[in-house]
């Protein structure tokens, strides 16, 4: 496999829809991880924070839980829940050994004149990506998304009182997630680009 410059270019430079994609996506997962203290930022000193409103809302659970009915249908929801996840798990795998075994076939039984030339001129570059990306994905879960989080944060709390301040901290987050997309994007381009 040679590697052109468009295929390059195609797997490194993202298409406008492409970067639309990344930056919404990058923002609706800061969004939806600090969901819990952005409600508790703007219903703070609201009626939703006093104690008794907080009450109401805890006796309705109880009150829906207390009733057999309900409590039963929302134990039978939770359970086809976590069937359908170990489904969805065990699918997989059983995907994964059947392409096994369909690859051992072909191997086996199908014999390739050209054996010399379809073999993989960059198994250098592909073990580099894999570790790249393995690497990637360590400092993004262990240190760079919970910068980028935090500094998502610091722009709610800083909304009403310093705007310019809170704009930075987006800034600097938006940018941030997004730069980690895309590095994640042009690891699997080139992965694929290379198979």
């Amino acid at each position: 496999m040679k590697l052109t410059s468009d295929q390059a270019k195609g797997a490194l430079l993202p298409s406008l829809k492409q970067i639309i994609f990344m930056a919404l996506f990058g923002l609706a997962i800061l969004t939806l991880v600090n969901i819990s203290l952005i409600s508790f930022h703007f219903t703070q000193g609201t009626i939703l924070s006093k104690n008794d409103v907080q009450a109401s809302f805890a006796t309705q659970l109880q009150s829906w839980f207390s009733s057999p009915i309900l409590s039963k249908i929302t134990l039978v929801v939770f359970w086809v829940g976590i069937g359908l996840f170990a489904y969805a798990i065990l699918y997989w795998v059983y995907n994964i050994f059947t392409e096994a075994k369909n690859e051992v076939i072909v191997e086996q039984e199908y014999t390739n004149l050209n054996v010399g030339v379809d073999k993989k001129k960059w198994p250098v570059i592909e073990a580099g990506l894999y570790s790249g990306m393995v690497v990637l994905a360590i400092l993004t879960v262990t240190l760079l998304f919970p910068l980028w989080s935090s500094w998502y944060v610091n722009f709610i709390y800083d909304i009403p009182s310093n705007l310019g301040r809170g704009a930075l901290f987006l800034l600097g987050s938006f940018v941030g997630i997004f730069i980690n997309i895309y590095l994640f994007k042009s690891l699997v381009g080139l992965m694929l680009v290379l198979e």
